[in-house]
């Protein structure tokens, strides 16, 4: 699946049994996943191609067999009244899942109210920042008036505009009164100082990972995880979200131990490689 300069490439199917908050992909994965890519296209991809992972628990209904052949349906459950249960699944069904139960809720429910409630419409009505008929177009003209109106990079610009669409004019609403926000996160960066305080004010990010990771992808796709931009980071968000000096640093420390998690396969790979030569 391509994704700007990378790509993704995946998956694996295990058995795992412990907290699924701790979940990493390790060395047996990447090394399974590596395997698969090099086996079907001409890539030659080793361990040092691989600038992050991540994995995550599939909730699989009980069902006898692999794991890889148990099926990815899904199921919804009544009861206790007023309490609905959706089992199953997976990421690349998560919004029909979710169609299909307030629909569900509805149906039941919907007696209840003196006016039906209308099914759900969320199919038809686009995100936040999508509501653009002619998207190309709105992006290129939008990309040309931050460069000449705010001089900001051509990249940082045409990510901003990618990302949050119409909504990229809140995200610079943050940096009217302080314009040094304008700047990138750091040199080569293509995400700018005012994400991180948008995220932190706009987006319910509360913790360091929330915007390194979820918001602006630097976690998977910087360099080194991103390891290098935390510092300045963890300074704007503390600002906004009035973090002590204590809790900055308990933020910086907690992400780069979150980063070391990601990258756990490659020791694990240099160790699994010194075993085998002994």
């Amino acid at each position: 699946m391509p994704h700007g300069e990378n790509t993704y490439i995946g998956t694996t199917d295990t058995d795992y049994a412990d907290d699924p908050g701790g979940v990493e992909a390790d060395h047996e994965d990447v090394a399974y996943v590596l395997e698969a890519a090099n086996g079907t296209f001409t890539t030659g991809l080793s361990m040092s191609d691989v600038v992050s992972t991540w994995a995550g628990v599939r909730p699989l209904l009980r069902e006898e067999g692999a794991p890889s052949s148990v099926p990815r349906d899904y199921e919804i459950l009544d009861g206790p009244p007023g309490l609905y249960t959706i089992c199953g699944g997976k990421l690349t069904t998560f919004r029909a899942m979710a169609e299909q139960l307030v629909d569900h809720v509805i149906e039941r429910e919907g007696v209840g109210f003196s006016r039906r409630p209308a099914r759900c419409r969320t199919a038809r009505k686009p995100l936040p920042g999508g509501g653009v008929a002619d998207f190309p177009r709105y992006e290129k003209e939008a990309v040309a008036a931050l460069r000449e109106g705010w001089q900001i990079p051509e990249e940082a610009a045409k990510r901003l505009v990618t990302v949050y669409g119409t909504e990229h004019v809140r995200v610079l609403s943050h940096a009217v009164r302080e314009p040094d926000l304008l700047k990138p996160l750091g040199p080569g960066c293509p995400v700018l100082a005012v994400e991180a305080t948008y995220a932190a004010r706009q987006e319910m990010a509360v913790t360091l990972e929330d915007f390194l990771r979820r918001r602006s992808d630097l976690m998977l796709f910087g360099e080194e995880g991103g390891r290098a931009l935390t510092d300045e980071a963890a300074r704007l968000m503390g600002r906004a979200l009035s973090w002590s000096r204590q809790e900055t640093g308990r933020q910086v420390a907690a992400y780069r131990e979150a980063v070391g998690r990601m990258m756990a396969f490659r020791s694990q790979a240099e160790t699994s490689a010194g075993e085998a030569g002994e």
